[in-house]
């Protein structure tokens, strides 16, 4: 095992824990509907993805997700797709009612001719509904690794837009 997927294996790991172990950490505002189920374009899981997320409290929450991912080459007439999963945790910020930013930390294994990790940084926008709509708008810094791995990575900006439901 690689060290970055060494990496998103114990980040995985420790977001589980937590999701298992601190139930009663979530208060009134999280403990109405904590869960929630989303399709997101773009974002972690690449283009096209399914995430869910658990509220640990008002401030915290964890989740992850799996989709799809394709790149193609005109010049060389070949195209390939890859599938993603991605395990990260967020810091809510209430600002009102059913509006809060966050911001996001994890990474994403992208699978298809080998297995990459790929780490990110995320802030956004969330609003959820009383009656437990969700839209989620993000941008996350995705880390490419370059030859010396995350040494020499490059960060790219890539938006997410998630609907879903809460419950």
């Amino acid at each position: 095992m690689t060290h970055q997927n060494s990496l998103w294996a114990l980040g995985s790991v420790a977001a589980a824990a937590m999701m298992a172990a601190c139930p009663a950490l979530a208060d009134a505002g999280a403990a109405d509907r904590p869960n929630t189920v989303a399709v997101e374009l773009g974002g972690r899981t690449g283009e096209l993805g399914v995430q869910y997320e658990r509220a640990l409290g008002d401030l915290i929450s964890a989740g992850g997700g799996v989709g799809l991912f394709s790149i193609s080459c005109t010049e060389c007439r070949q195209a390939s797709s890859f599938g993603t999963a991605s395990a990260y945790m967020t810091l809510n910020e209430r600002v009102g009612g059913v509006h809060s930013f966050f911001v996001s930390g994890g990474a994403t294994l992208v699978m298809g001719g080998g297995v990459w990790a790929v780490p990110g940084v995320g802030v956004g926008y969330r609003l959820q509904s009383p009656g437990g709509f969700v839209m989620r708008v993000s941008v996350t810094l995705v880390g490419l690794p370059g030859d010396r791995g995350l040494a020499n990575a490059l960060w790219v900006p890539w938006p997410g837009l998630q609907l879903g439901y809460a419950f």
